[in-house]
């Protein structure tokens, strides 16, 4: 049976049937049982099953997958092994079902595939070259053998992230006894240059130099590497056209190493971010990274975090970011490098005031030692600068006069939003008035975005024909020919000047002619409540929905109520209380309960018993009239024709018309009463409205009807009860037959036998 392979163990266990559930009376002749996962074994697979059988098994031999139709190669790619080869399964099978199965497969954990453009085939390449890397000893690295597999993923791998590299095992003659000399030689890994310049697509390199789980083996010579390996990373980085981010970190990356590396970053245009963090970078290394940053056009983030840069590498870094006219850099780490200290700092601000707007936003300086010495110079860095967005000095000692400093710099600058205080030592007034300015800052940003979106906006509709032309392609220059636009021409419109050249597109010279707004489309009214819906209170509010004319018809038929009635009248103030309880009643669901439950003190709310007495309001609620219930003033008085029609044998039909005041004939070979001939002209609608209105016909019968049927059941009662259910129908039927303009048959009211 195929069970898809989505469905985990541990699902099938908790919807199995228990015991108890299998030992009932019935369980053993119950003919289907959808928990059976076997019951179909026995059934012989259809021709179709066996031949794709045949195909999985022999699949190695004769991969056939283009021949299949799709449910046939559907089947194939779900039964299909996934421990087959990659050098089989990357150029035959696309993206999907088989390689999302490969991937669960071999990798319980780490398998979003959102991470990987949402493709289940790059994933699991991905993943695949990785652990092949990480677990190759440099003694069984074949060139050959390395470069089939980087060229068979190259067109699937855009990211390599290398958690681990083995390093080549040194002879025992060679080890020293003390493993944690430093006098070692440093030890090389793969060749790094073969692979990364075979991934031709690869946009993120992520390398670690190291060993995991190495256990009671470990050396320290495993986490070395030699100057080789960053000229071989290097070598690979100059052929790729589309890298944006490296990241050597956790390392022991030091100046010479990284030397080393940056020689071939010379010329690379694309790279976005830098990650050197938490390895050995050196002053001498710092000003090499701040010689690139003169000339790298594109490079905007770099990572320096938790390394031995001193004073002699910011200045490099900061004559880097002043005299770097082609580097776009954003955002400076510098976090965790303990030797900056104050003079390091000085020479950070002394380039930071000079950086001009739209540059370096994001400088991160925790846990720097800087001092109130420094917290001076960052200061009056803030007066100038107009550029930083982000500065973090958490972790550092500012102390009272450092805060100070910070704020009276924060004064004249608008642009910083973000400063990191934590743990400086500064006054909490110093903050307080320090995050003041920022939120100050924060208000003028928003309202100069805003701004600027709206002039995008203004520009973007003229930009179209700034130049006169809407869309312009300067290689047909030489191919084009101007003319008026036949079409508009032909229509009586303005004329319009266009371009055709060879390759058949239109473009357009003159702005064309906008079409005036139908009248219809335009709205001449504000949205929203008009100036006479407006109200301030909620005794307004019932106001609007009833005015004081509907309010005096309504005081006036309750009134002759109460005097036939023989109980107190009533006026309008009292009748708006009223009628504002029934809409309370029914906003908080009360109608289902009775008038001693809501006047009661365990029960009841208190705004009813504030609004009148328990017994006044059962007189309300008794005299309350929207109309005039004397007839004489009103409708006529109506007066029933009954007419029974047998429809069955064990049927009649009994018809109460009020519109008709004789039986009388149409014409016809029947010779149909009229009465006959409107009921069956109106029956179809009968029967439909019948049909939706049951419900409430049934719970409050409050229809008024013109002309009404009813069919009776007479089949299986005696002569007494007959005549009592006619004599019962017949009584709702007039109590509801004044006044009505519709037709019903009302089949819902009958009682059963």
């Amino acid at each position: 049976m195929r069970i898809p392979h989505t469905i985990p163990k541990n699902a099938y266990e908790v919807y199995k049937p228990s015991r108890t559930t299998l030992n009932l009376v019935g369980e053993d002749a119950r003919p289907i049982k959808a928990e059976n996962i076997t019951w179909d074994e026995d059934i012989p697979p259809t021709l179709v099953t066996l031949c794709v059988q045949s195909l999985v098994h022999s699949f190695k031999d004769r991969p056939v997958l283009d021949l299949l139709p799709p449910e046939e190669l559907d089947l194939l790619l779900e039964t299909l092994p996934t421990d087959l080869p990659v050098k089989l399964t990357v150029p035959l099978i696309r993206d999907g079902i088989y390689w999302e199965r490969s991937a669960r497969n071999r990798w319980k954990s780490m398998n979003d595939v959102h991470d990987y453009g949402g493709s289940w085939k790059r994933l699991y390449i991905e993943r695949h070259l990785q652990d092949e890397l990480e677990m190759m000893p440099v003694e069984n690295f074949v060139g050959q053998e390395v470069a089939v597999l980087v060229s068979l993923c190259s067109s699937y791998v855009h990211r390599l992230r290398l958690r681990q590299l083995k390093v080549a095992r040194l002879p025992p003659l060679m080890e020293g006894p003390d493993e944690c000399s430093t006098e070692l030689p440093p030890m090389n890994h793969i060749d790094l240059a073969l692979i990364i310049r075979g991934l031709t697509e690869l946009e993120e390199l992520d390398i670690v130099f190291g060993e995991l789980n190495c256990g009671m083996d470990f050396k320290w010579s495993f986490f070395k590497f030699a100057v080789s390996d960053c000229h071989n990373i290097g070598l690979g980085m100059e052929s790729l056209q589309h890298i944006t981010i490296l990241r050597l970190h956790r390392c022991t990356l030091d100046d010479i190493r990284l030397a080393a590396l940056l020689q071939h970053l010379v010329n690379n245009k694309t790279l976005i971010e830098l990650d050197f963090s938490h390895c050995l970078v050196g002053d001498a290394g710092a000003m090499a990274l701040g010689k690139l940053l003169q000339s790298h056009p594109t490079l905007n983030i770099l990572n320096l975090c938790n390394n031995m840069i001193g004073s002699k590498g910011a200045e490099g870094l900061a004559y880097g970011i002043s005299h770097g006219g082609n580097c776009p850099l954003k955002c400076l780490n510098l976090r965790l490098n303990s030797m900056i200290k104050d003079e390091g700092v000085a020479f950070l601000c002394a380039a930071l005031a000079l950086v001009e707007e739209g540059r370096l936003a994001e400088l991160n300086l925790a846990g720097c030692t800087i001092t109130s010495v420094g917290a001076l110079s960052i200061g009056e860095m803030l007066v100038k600068n107009q550029s930083l967005r982000i500065l973090d000095l958490s972790n550092n000692q500012l102390h009272e006069k450092g805060g100070k400093y910070l704020e009276d710099g924060l004064k004249h600058n608008q642009t910083l939003l973000q400063l990191d205080l934590r743990v400086t030592g500064i006054l909490e007034e110093n903050s307080l008035n320090i995050m003041l300015d920022l939120q100050k800052n924060k208000e003028l940003h928003k309202k100069q975005q805003k701004k600027l979106r709206n002039e995008d906006s203004d520009s973007g509709s003229e930009s179209e024909y700034e130049h006169g032309v809407m869309e312009y392609d300067s290689d047909l220059e030489s191919d084009v020919d101007v003319r008026e636009d036949e079409d508009s021409a032909a229509s009586g419109s303005d004329h319009q000047d266009v371009i055709l050249p060879k390759s058949g597109r239109r473009y357009v010279i003159t702005q064309p002619r906008i079409p005036r707004m139908s009248v219809a489309n335009i709205v001449r009214e504000q949205a929203g409540v008009t100036p006479a819906g407006v109200c301030h209170s909620p005794g307004e509010a019932l106001k609007l929905l009833l005015t004081p004319d509907i309010m005096d018809v309504i005081v006036k038929h309750s009134n002759e109520e109460a005097v036939r009635q023989n109980v107190t009248l009533t006026n309008e103030k009292e009748l708006y209380a009223f009628i504002g309880i029934l809409i309370l009643m029914g906003t908080n669901k009360d109608n289902s309960a009775s008038v001693h439950d809501l006047c009661s003190d365990l029960m009841g709310r208190p705004v009813h018993k504030g609004i009148t007495a328990r017994e006044h309001f059962k007189e309300l609620i008794a005299i309350i009239r929207f109309d005039d219930k004397n007839p004489s003033t009103g409708m006529p008085p109506v007066t029933l024709l009954s007419y029974i029609v047998k429809t069955k044998p064990s049927k009649n039909l009994l018809m109460l018309p009020t519109k008709h005041q004789d039986k009388g004939t149409v014409g016809g070979e029947k010779k149909k009463t009229e009465i006959n001939a409107c009921y069956n002209s109106t029956n179809g609608g009968i029967d439909t409205i019948d049909q939706i209105a049951c419900k409430d016909i049934q719970a409050k019968c409050n229809f008024r009807l013109e002309y009404q049927a009813q069919k009776y059941f007479t089949s299986g009662l005696s002569a007494k009860k007959r005549k009592k259910r006619y004599y019962d129908k017949l009584l709702f039927l007039v109590s509801h037959a004044k006044g009505t303009e519709t037709f019903l048959n009302y089949n819902t009211l009958r009682s059963e036998p």
